[in-house]
């Protein structure tokens, strides 16, 4: 009796195409799997790492952040802002140098600002104050609204006049026109002794001991 062997050869043919399909496939996916891992843990690496620089980013900004920048107390921080022009100017003759009138300068304005009272009277185009003080404040009130008043006359339209009382002083502005009598008024006498932008200039020169207004302070 003759058996035939051909189909089992086409069989074993297939069996072995398949188990080669199959173990391509296989490994594919392998190479697949491990292909995703590795651009996954290289985008993990990266997000971590971006963290990380954000994290130093803001660390970095919060110590710029937290840096101090206030001198202290006014009149403290102007004579330490002050201090430092002088010893970055070359030309400082510190043999003339006076923190101490500057001091006494800043003590006069805290007195005049803080410390004093105003009344005011309108007259057709004339504003008069009355500002008075007790202690120490009336000397501070007559010292610098008289120096005050020389840089007024020579920054402004205005006109004024100075008189020393028991108390403090009666300083009488006059206006050229109804608009600088309305911004007279507007301004007030604290607005009045702010106004011009020589205080700071007068301040360095004071402590350098070169103020052409030494003597009114």
């Amino acid at each position: 009796m003759t058996h035939s062997t051909a189909p089992s050869n086409q069989t074993a043919q297939r069996f072995k195409r398949n188990i080669g399909l199959f173990s391509r496939l296989t490994l594919t996916s392998h190479l697949a799997l491990l292909l995703a891992s590795t651009s996954l843990a290289a985008q993990t690496a990266t997000e971590q790492h971006s963290s990380h620089l954000q994290q130093n980013s803001m660390v970095v900004n919060q110590a710029v952040i937290r840096q101090p920048t206030q001198a202290g107390q006014g009149a403290f921080a102007t004579i330490a802002e002050i201090v430092q022009l002088l010893q970055n100017d070359p030309t400082t003759d510190w043999s003339k140098v006076d923190i101490a009138a500057l001091q006494a300068h800043l003590v006069d304005m805290h007195q005049v600002t803080l410390q004093s009272k105003v009344t005011h009277q309108y007259s057709d185009n004339k504003v008069i104050f009355t500002i008075e003080g007790t202690g120490d404040t009336v000397a501070s009130i007559q010292t610098m609204v008289s120096a005050h008043m020389v840089e007024i006359a020579a920054t402004t339209p205005w006109h004024s006049n100075v008189q020393n009382i028991t108390r403090g002083v009666v300083l009488q502005m006059t206006a050229d026109n109804p608009a600088e009598l309305q911004t007279l008024k507007a301004l007030g006498f604290y607005g009045v002794m702010a106004t011009g932008s020589h205080h700071q200039a007068h301040h360095f020169l004071l402590a350098k001991g070169t103020s052409a207004h030494a003597e009114h302070n």
